[in-house]
Formats: C-alpha cells, structure tokens, sequence
C-alpha cells in the first residue's frame, strides 16, 4: 500500500520525510547559525540529513544524523566568512580582517601600459630642461643615492652638488606648472645633511679617496669614517 500523505514517504532505514523535518529542526537548534539565514539553516540540514540516510549501508543513528545536519550549517558558516574576509579563529575583529582578502582586494593593480608610456615621456621632457652641469648632478645624485658619493664621484666640492640639484628641481617644477607658478617645495631630502661633509677627521687626516669609507648607522644615516683612525686605534688595542 501506497502512503498518502507525503509525510509518511520513507526516505530510507525507517526515516520518513517527518523524520527528516524534526532532526533537520533540532541540527538547526544545536547549530551556531550567525551569519546564515534560518530558511537555509534548515535546508542545509535537511539535504545533509536525507544525504545521509541515502547513502548509509547501515541504519544511521538519530545523534548522527543530527550531527550531520549542524556540520553542514557550520561548513556554509565557514564558507561565508570566509567569502566576507572574516580571519579564521577571529571573527570578532569583523569582514575584510583576513590579510589574504585585505591583500586581495585592496592591493593596487600593476601600472598599465598607458601609465609606463606617461611615465618615460614625463621623465625625458623634466631632464630636457636642465642645463648639461644639472643634468649631471641629478644623473649623480640617482645612480649613488648620496648627496656626498654623488659630489665625490663627479669630483665636485659638496656645495656645488646641493646647489646644482636644487637649481634642477626649481627648473623642472616651473616647466611641469607652467604657465601657472609652482607651490612652495615642502620636506627636506632625507639624503642630504645640513651641512657639507667634513674634509678632515678631528685628527686632521684627509677624508678622501681610500681613506674613507661609508658606514650606514642606524636609521639608514650615512657616516664617513677616517680609516687612518681606525688603524690607529686597532693598533693602541693590540698594544694594551
């Protein structure tokens, strides 16, 4: 005999479409569901349920498939914060906190061809203002990254260097606002100290050629050490 009503229909093992309500009902109780709506709560459940029961070669029991149920709402609960940007293990510092969707979505794109285009016509036309000695003092200033190894490598007093490069930016800057007057430059180049580098060591030995060398301090601060000095000290500490 055929049953009539829809919830007599058995699904498999003994459970019927009524049974398959009721544990679905208690999965969605037993569940952490923040996050999921209780309509798909219950669906979740219910097709894990009847999963289930379906796929058991044996009678499942009534606390499995129970278990079943709230897994599978835990699995989408997963699966949603996880498409939120919610940090595994942290979901109280709230959407966007992961550092793979932070990375993902708000990292800028790689500059596009039209910007690399701008870029290298930009450059030629700002160096096209400078007179030749500009031009190799801002070269200079680029390839050593020092206002001091810059001066040094054209063979130049320090001051000629600082002042031939600032000579350049003022040129660029009225080319690039033209015909409008430039703004007030601001900040000070980190590269740059406040005053030329020494010629002598406070021992009176000449700062120059093989007789010094660069050490970074730090913070990235560039420092000339007399290396004259520094023998003579080593040498005082061998003798003691």
């Amino acid at each position: 005999m055929i049953p009539t009503r829809p919830s007599a229909w058995t699904v498999g093992h003994g459970y019927s479409l009524a049974d398959v309500d009721r544990l679905a009902r208690t999965s969605v109780a037993a569940a952490r569901g923040a996050g999921v709506d209780a309509a798909t709560r219950y669906g979740l459940a219910w097709s894990a349920i009847a999963e289930t029961i379906v796929g058991a070669t044996e009678p499942p029991a009534r606390a499995e498939l129970v278990q079943a149920g709230w897994k599978a709402i835990h699995a989408e609960l997963r699966a949603v914060l996880h498409a939120r940007g919610y940090r595994d293990g942290h979901v109280y510092e709230g959407a966007g906190s992961s550092p793979r969707y932070w990375r993902y979505w708000w990292t800028p794109a790689d500059e596009g061809a039209v910007d690399r285009v701008t870029d290298a016509i930009a450059v030629q036309q700002a160096l096209a203002v400078l007179t030749p000695t500009q031009l190799d003092a801002v070269a200079a200033l680029a390839a050593h990254d020092d206002y001091a190894a810059a001066a040094e490598a054209l063979g130049w007093p320090y001051k000629r260097l600082a002042s031939r490069v600032a000579e350049g930016r003022r040129r660029i800057a009225a080319a690039w606002y033209a015909p409008d007057s430039p703004p007030a430059r601001r900040g000070h180049d980190k590269r740059r100290g406040t005053h030329a580098p020494r010629e002598r060591c406070s021992a009176g030995h000449l700062l120059d050629g093989d007789n010094v060398r660069v050490r970074r301090r730090r913070g990235g601060k560039a420092e000339r050490i007399c290396r004259s000095c520094e023998a003579a000290r080593s040498q005082a500490r061998a003798a003691a």
